[in-house]
């Protein structure tokens, strides 16, 4: 007999040249429940009648998550890199064939992410609710709902999220794997559970008079003058995803073995990393699209750090 989780989420889909095609017959309906007092973050995934498995954090230093079968059998992993963007996750299954990636769209109000295939096509993109509550999951090209990630908006004893799949000829055609949902669901979960801990910190650390900042915060009114400098000229240009998408990869090559940057950790390092990549709204070879797509993405994140 096929073991549930094969059947809901893996052994029903089959590899093509864009990614995992969904099955028709999967259910309508399935929860991801967040185990509380676990050594590694974990959740069980789960439909009204059985207990599917379970996804759960790897024990590493680059962050990823394992989504097993109720017998303990991995079947989908999804291991996170961080882009000066945000976070990417590269998808693969039991074998290590790429599957896929889910990315972090940044320049949003409100969290959310692209589904894309191994061709780069996009496939869905997730966006999150005002309230913090529900990723609907929609077609880029129609905008039609595919499906639902929802939890309740008091969460006592950890999230439960709950799928639901609105649109199975969607999910079909478009090629895309439900346990992705499981993914932003989690990755949801853990992100805010980190935020709290690093908030928790640095509480910890302004009471004790312990956090001092180091010369690269030195950099932070240099950058917010410099955006600030350009607000006129790039304030009436409305850039395009084409835009976005451009300046995005431009700024990932600047870190490259090649030219020996790299991505910097904590608030001063991306600090730093900000007023290397700001330099790029002087550059003649960016058009003025880029530029602005660029002096938004640059306004977002020194407001973040505000």
């Amino acid at each position: 007999m096929i073991n549930n989780i094969k059947k809901f989420i893996i052994s029903t889909l089959v590899l093509g040249s864009a990614s995992l095609a969904a099955s028709v017959d999967l259910p309508d309906h399935f929860t991801v429940r967040e185990r509380l007092f676990t050594f590694m973050a974990t959740f069980d995934v789960e439909s009204p009648r059985y207990r599917l498995g379970y996804a759960q954090r790897s024990f590493s230093i680059v962050p990823e998550y394992v989504l097993y079968d109720y017998q303990h059998q991995p079947q989908f992993s999804a291991r996170m890199r961080w882009t000066f963007f945000g976070v990417s996750f590269d998808i693969a299954d039991q074998d290590g064939r790429k599957m896929g990636i889910v990315d972090e769209r940044i320049f949003t109000l409100f969290p959310a992410f692209d589904i894309i295939s191994v061709d780069g096509e996009k496939l869905a993109t997730a966006r999150m609710n005002f309230w913090g509550t529900t990723y609907t999951v929609t077609d880029p090209a129609t905008s039609e709902v595919i499906a639902t990630i929802s939890r309740p908006f008091f969460n006592f004893f950890g999230d439960t999220w709950s799928v639901d799949i609105i649109n199975h000829g969607l999910l079909k055609r478009n090629g895309i794997d439900p346990a992705e949902f499981v993914l932003i669901a989690v990755f949801q979960t853990n992100r805010e559970y980190w935020e709290r801990v690093r908030r928790e910190q640095q509480q910890e650390q302004d009471r004790n008079h312990s956090f001092k900042m180091t010369e690269r915060a030195d950099l932070l009114p240099a950058v917010t003058e410099q955006v600030e400098a350009y607000r006129d000229e790039f304030s009436a240009i409305d850039p395009t995803e084409a835009d976005f998408e451009s300046i995005e990869q431009k700024v990932e090559e600047m870190y490259n073995d090649e030219t020996g940057l790299t991505p910097s950790v904590g608030k001063e390092g991306l600090i730093s990393d900000l007023y290397q990549v700001a330099q790029l709204l002087a550059d003649d070879n960016l058009s003025i699209g880029e530029k602005a797509a660029l002096h938004q993405i640059l306004e977002e994140r020194l407001n973040h750090l505000q």
